[in-house]
């Protein structure tokens, strides 16, 4: 924010796939924040194959924290910030 001359967090939009940012950035007092949570993905973490989505949880505890499995949600969670 500094480097962006940006001082008032509250008109900030943030999105990110790591739910610990997301809650940080919640934190610090950003306006709006987004959990982007992939579901029913494969990946392989630790040599061991999982599915996303299936454990792990959300940030959807997080008051004020939208969860989104994908970008075109953001379209409904936030309409203003679209034009159409």
């Amino acid at each position: 924010m500094r480097i962006a001359n940006i001082s008032d967090a509250s008109k900030c939009l943030f999105i990110d796939d790591s739910k610990s940012n997301v809650i940080a950035a919640k934190k610090l007092g950003w306006g709006r924040c987004a959990h982007f949570h992939e579901t029913g993905l494969d990946v392989v973490e630790g040599g061991r194959k999982m599915t996303l989505g299936v454990h792990g949880g959300s940030a959807a505890d997080v008051e004020g924290i939208a969860v989104i499995n994908d970008l075109e949600e953001l379209r409904t969670i936030w309409p203003d910030v679209f034009s159409s």
